[in-house]
């Protein structure tokens, strides 16, 4: 009996050097823990199609981005070649990574003044990787981007469509 006690002492610790660390919360980006979350997205992107082709340039910059409040304000300028809004961001894991909340604007004005409606959607599991997330300098971007309940009013074509654009961070 007085074996068995320090055999499972042993085991205890051994398990406990096993046990995993809680995982550092931010993209594989090369992000360091002294950015807020918010932080991890400012930046510059040029956006291309599916095909490679380039389409746009966007910019996500930080305002208020104050410690003690649990979110930062995210201000999206030229988002899909047509909107600038601003977006409370509280940091939101997918897979331990940080994802990109583009959130619900309906109505939101565009450069045109026309009136849209846009929203991010959920990342699909069907494709290779994860939409809405900085993956090195990369997003996918998915969302929805409809005029449907806009277009007599403001006399412009009909417009609906889900968006998957490839966002890359310039340095």
């Amino acid at each position: 009996m007085r074996a068995l006690i320090p055999i499972l002492f042993l085991c205890t610790l051994g398990f406990q050097s096993c046990q995993k660390e809680e995982n550092q919360k931010f993209p594989s980006g090369g992000a360091s823990t002294n950015l807020r979350p918010g932080e991890v997205f400012s930046g510059l992107y040029d956006v291309y199609d599916t095909n490679g082709s380039k389409k746009y340039s966007f910019e996500i910059l930080v305002k208020n981005s104050i410690q003690d409040l649990p979110f930062d304000t995210l201000i999206f300028s030229n988002f899909a070649d047509r909107f600038t809004f601003e977006k409370q961001y509280i940091a939101t894991y997918f897979n331990d990574q940080l994802t990109l909340t583009i959130g619900v604007h309906h109505p939101i004005l565009c450069n045109n003044g026309n009136s849209w409606h846009l929203s991010g959607l959920y990342p699909s599991f069907d494709n290779a990787f994860v939409e809405n997330q900085l993956s090195g300098d990369t997003i996918y971007l998915y969302y929805t981007l409809s005029n449907a309940a806009f277009y007599l009013q403001d006399g412009a074509p009909y417009y609906h469509e889900e968006v998957l654009e490839m966002a890359v961070k310039q340095k």
